[in-house]
């Protein structure tokens, strides 16, 4: 590993980006919704335009599945 490589993730760590810290709200999500409906919801409470597959990854991260 390059000693600059290091450093960036070193400052990665101290300050995380504005998208991890999305990621995070997003992962507070509770209930039984699939990923088009969390997406809805997102874009209506926090005015967010999140790509679908986004929330589909997150979602599957976390072992969520919608209650079909």
């Amino acid at each position: 590993m390059s000693r600059s490589g290091y450093y960036k993730w070193v400052k990665r760590q101290e300050r995380p980006s504005q998208k991890h810290l999305e990621d995070e709200q997003l992962q507070e999500v509770e209930g039984i919704y699939g990923y088009r409906r969390v997406k809805v919801w997102m874009k209506r409470k926090y005015k967010l335009d999140i790509n679908h597959k986004r929330v589909q990854r997150l979602m599957r991260e976390m072992g969520i599945q919608s209650g079909q």
